[in-house]
C-alpha cells in the first residue's frame, strides 16, 4: 500500500538504513509495483512508497538551501490560486507538482501553511535548522498517519505494520483508543 514512513530519534543505531528499508517493505509486499524513496541521515529517516503516478519525482524534495525536506503521498486540489499567489511572492516552480508547492508554502507561511491546503494527502516535513519533524494530513485523514513516541524518539507510518517493524515498540493495545477507533473511525485524542 502506498504511504509514508520515517523516524526521528535513535532507532536501531546499528543499521538505521536497514530499519527504514524494513519499514518500507512492510508497506509494499510486492516491491515490483511500487516506487520507494528513502532518505536517512543521523537520527532522521524519511521514506515514501508510491505507485509513481502522483508526484512521480524522487522524494524527499529539498528546498534550495537543502535545509528543509518533504515527503508526500496523495494530491492537492485546486492549486491554481495557490500557485498564482506563490508566484507573486517570487516562487519559481522547478517541478510544478504538489509536493514542491507544499514545501514552498511551508517555507512562506510556517505552520500556518496547512490552513491553505485542500486535498487528500499526508506529508512529513523535516526542518533541519530547527531540528523539527512535522507530520500533516488532510482534514478527513484520507491518508492516515500512525505514530508512536517513546524513549528513542518518534516513529511514523501510513500503516501500523510498518510501525511494528520496531521490536521495541510495546505490543499492548490501548482499549479506549481501540474503542474510539472502531466507533468513530479515528481516535479523539492521543493515547
Amino acid at each position: 500500500m502506498p504511504g509514508l514512513i520515517g523516524f526521528y530519534g535513535r532507532f536501531h543505531l546499528d543499521d538505521p538504513p536497514k530499519f527504514l528499508k524494513d519499514m518500507a517493505r512492510a508497506l509494499e509486499p510486492d516491491d515490483t509495483l511500487y516506487q520507494t524513496d528513502l532518505y536517512q541521515q543521523a537520527d532522521i529517516g524519511l521514506g515514501r512508497v508510491s505507485l509513481g503516478i502522483l508526484n512521480p519525482e524522487p522524494q524527499p524534495l529539498w528546498n534550495e538551501d537543502k535545509t528543509i525536506a518533504l515527503v508526500m503521498i496523495g494530491e492537492l486540489y485546486d492549486t491554481h490560486d495557490l500557485q498564482r499567489e506563490m508566484k507573486k511572492r517570487g516562487y519559481q516552480p522547478r517541478l510544478n507538482n504538489d509536493a514542491e508547492l507544499m514545501l514552498h508554502l511551508y517555507q512562506e507561511y510556517g505552520d500556518d501553511f496547512a490552513l491553505k491546503l485542500n486535498g487528500a494527502f499526508a506529508a512529513a516535513i523535516w526542518d533541519e535548522p530547527s531540528r523539527t519533524l512535522r507530520l500533516v494530513n488532510d482534514r478527513l485523514g484520507l491518508f492516515p498517519l500512525y505514530y508512536a513516541e517513546g524513549r528513542k524518539g518518534l516513529i511514523f507510518a501510513s500503516g501500523v505494520r510498518a510501525l511494528l517493524v520496531d521490536p521495541d515498540l510495546p505490543r499492548c493495545p490501548d482499549r479506549l483508543g481501540m474503542a474510539q477507533f472502531l466507533i468513530f473511525d479515528h481516535m479523539l485524542h492521543d493515547h
